[in-house]
């Protein structure tokens, strides 16, 4: 019983020694913000009419000009258009004050007439932590 009583006595000075747990440490972590990126691009039809896409029934011989939305100006923002799986470009920058950031793919350059692609936009903060992203797949139609 005596041993009992020191062993006892010996744990309840040692968590007494132990420092009070921080609230803020016993506070749930919460996973990093998501900025909130919108992209959105139009062009025009071959009777000069503006339309955005995706669209249907379009066949894309016009630049297409396109402006990724984030929650922040100064976010690194970088874009890749892609076709039949494989990379064809990329462009990079940076949301301006407007939090936009605008780039146009060239006919010939960026894409193909005829061959579907898609566009993907992710986001940056300042420590480079991927913080969104977003995609459009565009579709053309080529009847011919």
């Amino acid at each position: 019983m005596l041993c009992l009583a020191l062993v006892t006595a010996a744990l309840a000075g040692a968590l007494a020694v132990l420092p009070a747990p921080d609230p803020i440490d016993a506070a749930p972590r919460r996973p990093p913000s998501r900025a909130a990126l919108k992209l959105t691009c139009t062009t025009v039809r071959g009777d000069g009419q503006a339309v955005t896409l995706p669209a249907k029934k379009l066949r894309i011989e016009a630049p297409v000009d396109c402006t990724v939305q984030a929650d922040a100006a100064g976010r690194a923002v970088a874009v890749r258009v892609t076709s039949k799986g494989r990379p064809v470009s990329e462009r990079s920058g940076a949301t301006g004050a407007d939090r936009s950031f605008r780039f146009t793919l060239v006919h010939d350059v960026d894409f193909e007439t005829c061959l579907s692609f898609a566009i993907a936009a992710v986001a940056r903060d300042a420590s480079g932590q991927r913080v969104g992203a977003t995609a459009l797949a565009v579709a053309q139609w080529c009847p011919d």
